[in-house]
């Protein structure tokens, strides 16, 4: 599966009920994460996992992001959350010099 995006230096995503596409096992990592994605901004409010995987999916494949600065909101509660942030905070990224900033409610 090839993907192709636009370039964006700052993506911004928000919430849609709309089914989100399956990005998280593309034969190649898009050129617009892997050599352009910089910074990008996402509000997660809810708990459904594909959200949770698309932003493992960015933390994992953009080297040269700097900033992620994730809002999160999950129905399970303020342990859910923190439990959410400190596991994405935790683990193995691209960038080594990419900031994690989280906000939960």
């Amino acid at each position: 599966m090839t993907l192709t995006w636009p370039t964006y230096r700052l993506p911004r995503f928000r919430e849609f009920n709309d089914p989100l596409p399956s990005v998280c096992n593309p034969s190649s990592v898009p050129e617009c994460v892997s050599f352009h994605l910089e910074t990008f901004q996402w509000s997660l409010h809810t708990g459904r996992e594909e959200k949770r995987e698309i932003l493992l999916y960015i933390l994992q494949n953009a080297p040269y992001l700097i900033t992620a600065a994730v809002s999160v909101s999950s129905p399970d509660g303020l342990e859910s959350e923190l439990l959410l942030i400190e596991k994405w905070k935790c683990m193995p990224k691209a960038s080594t010099s990419c900031q994690l900033v989280t906000r939960h409610r």
